[in-house]
């Protein structure tokens, strides 16, 4: 899935594809703030306080104690990005919005939105990593209530995939024992131990923004801990092998993780590769539906 010009008339369509649409306009410009409207919204509640039907916006505005006129561009904003909708009634929410913005949706992803504001704060150094090379440690930028922010952010985005990773990763039959390495939130944990009951799991420290040198190290040390059978599974957005190859997301967050921890995101040969060092066989990468660009690559103790 890549980020981009979306053309919305039959004019568009052909003036993108001639190249005559200037892409880098709509690539940074457009693109960021229609990102901050989105966080902005969630942050100020547009979203829950549309929840049980629609409003205008002086009556927003009223409610959560915003200005008038400001927030209708910013309403303006999310209806043409098709968060909101917009008719005689005033705003209302979309079947997107509703669906992934809402605190109480099941698929919610309102902490994940608030932790964009932590992330920007990183991405802010971009300029800085590639003159020098010398990347931050993202970790080091957050403090106090900011760690729950960041722990309820990333839980929203895992607790998507949570399910199909349980259904498609298949464990041993006789599986007693889980070690979740950089397991954080442990949501992948508690949907293991509630599919498999007498599955136990014990969540240790981050290998995300490690090196290569240290996660094969620490795919040898798993390896050496596995029973006859046992799997090792890594789950991460893929780095297309080569540049050419289709994987925005994998791009992108390689240069991200860079620029937070000088680590990156992996191709699925050079983590196949870690494994056979360690005596395991690689299995097919598994691409999750649920959560475009994440992949699941794993990996068997012969018996």
């Amino acid at each position: 899935m890549r980020v981009g010009a979306i053309p919305e008339t039959l004019i568009e369509r052909i003036a993108l594809a001639t190249g005559a649409v200037p892409t880098p306009i709509v690539d940074t410009m457009h693109a960021v703030i229609v990102a901050r409207a989105i966080v902005t919204a969630t942050r100020l509640d547009v979203f829950e306080a549309l929840a049980d039907g629609p409003a205008t916006a002086r009556t927003l505005a009223a409610t959560l104690g915003l200005n008038a006129g400001a927030l209708e561009k910013l309403l303006n904003l999310l209806v043409s990005a098709g968060y909101l909708g917009h008719g005689g009634n005033g705003y209302a929410l979309t079947p997107l919005s509703r669906k992934w913005l809402l605190a109480d949706s099941p698929q919610s992803l309102r902490d994940s939105m608030l932790l964009r504001l932590l992330e920007w704060q990183a991405i802010d150094t971009t300029e800085a990593f590639v003159r020098t090379g010398n990347p931050l440690d993202v970790h080091d930028i957050i403090q106090g209530d900011q760690w729950n922010t960041y722990q309820r952010g990333m839980h929203a985005l895992a607790r998507l995939s949570a399910g199909e990773v349980v259904r498609r990763v298949k464990l041993p039959a006789d599986a007693t024992a889980m070690l979740d390495i950089g397991g954080g939130h442990g949501a992948y944990s508690v949907a293991f131990c509630r599919e498999h009951p007498g599955l136990r799991a014990t969540i240790a420290q981050l290998i995300h923004h490690f090196d290569a040198e240290t996660n094969a190290a620490i795919i040898r040390h798993a390896a050496e801990a596995l029973k006859p059978g046992g799997r090792i599974a890594i789950l991460d957005v893929l780095r297309p092998a080569r540049p050419s190859r289709k994987g925005q997301a994998g791009a992108l967050l390689d240069l991200y993780f860079a620029v937070t921890s000088d680590s990156g995101t992996w191709a699925a040969e050079e983590i196949a590769d870690w494994f056979r060092a360690a005596g395991l066989k690689p299995a097919r990468p598994i691409h999750l539906r649920m959560t475009p660009g994440i992949s699941v690559m794993t990996a068997t103790l012969a018996r």
